[in-house]
């Protein structure tokens, strides 16, 4: 039987690019041009590792390189190896699969203990609320490798797309109320329409005239919150239209 993480992977589209924190499964007949291509013996390593086991990799904000190469990934270590930050780029084509950042749902059983209770407590609470918790950054890499990732001081950074303003609010106090039970802290973004992203500390603590930092895979920019808000209500009401 197929895992929860191999269910959500699907083909890579060919119409546009994928977002920052996308994961993705490299094709096996590209597998042997990365290791060639490997600049140096951690690299290597890291590839045959992630690639024996058939982890994914992760969409990052292209730099020039990138922009010339395709796709922007990356591969970040664990602590324990130095904590480094792989970066490679692929053409679009030698994506096999892809899947968005994990739900925390998926990730909880896969972690030590104590993380598994609270995020699974977390994932409930959002999903009465109709959201889908999703998690990047060392909870997600943790649960996808079993490598140790975390560290009793860990952050949990998390992703979620939603459907209108209420339902940003009504997410933000469910953290704001698990951080104190818990005792961790919940930092990541809220993903708008049209690959725009927000943090969502940053979207709390703003106004409705307020400009705030944009993050898209191409670039950063601030943006009124209003014209966020906006996108997002014409987005609800078109999908509305089409159920």
């Amino acid at each position: 039987m197929e895992s929860a993480f191999a269910q959500q992977r699907t083909a890579a589209p060919k119409f546009a690019p994928l977002d920052r924190h996308t994961l993705v499964w490299v094709a096996f007949d590209e597998r042997e041009r990365m290791y060639g291509m490997a600049a140096d013996e951690t690299r290597r390593h890291a590839l045959r590792r992630w690639f024996t086991n058939d982890w994914p990799l992760v969409v990052r904000r292209p730099d020039s390189a990138a922009r010339a190469g395709g796709v922007a990934l990356g591969l970040p270590l664990p602590p324990s190896e130095g904590k480094r930050r792989l970066s490679f780029a692929l053409p679009e084509h030698a994506i096999a699969r892809w899947s968005p950042p994990l739900r925390v749902g998926d990730a909880a059983p896969r972690l030590p203990p104590a993380w598994r209770k609270a995020l699974a407590a977390l994932d409930g609470q959002a999903a009465r609320c109709g959201v889908t918790l999703r998690v990047f950054g060392s909870v997600a890499w943790q649960a996808l490798t079993g490598l140790e990732y975390l560290r009793a001081q860990s952050d949990v950074d998390l992703w979620w797309e939603p459907t209108d303003l209420n339902q940003i609010d009504a997410i933000a106090k469910i953290i704001a109320r698990w951080e104190e039970r818990h005792g961790v802290r919940a930092d990541g973004e809220i993903a708008f329409p049209n690959g725009h992203a927000v943090a969502w500390r940053e979207w709390q603590a703003s106004h409705s005239g307020d400009r705030v930092l944009v993050k898209r895979i191409d670039a950063c920019e601030l943006t009124c919150r209003s014209a966020l808000a906006l996108a997002l209500q014409r987005d609800d009401s078109r999908q509305g239209d089409d159920r």
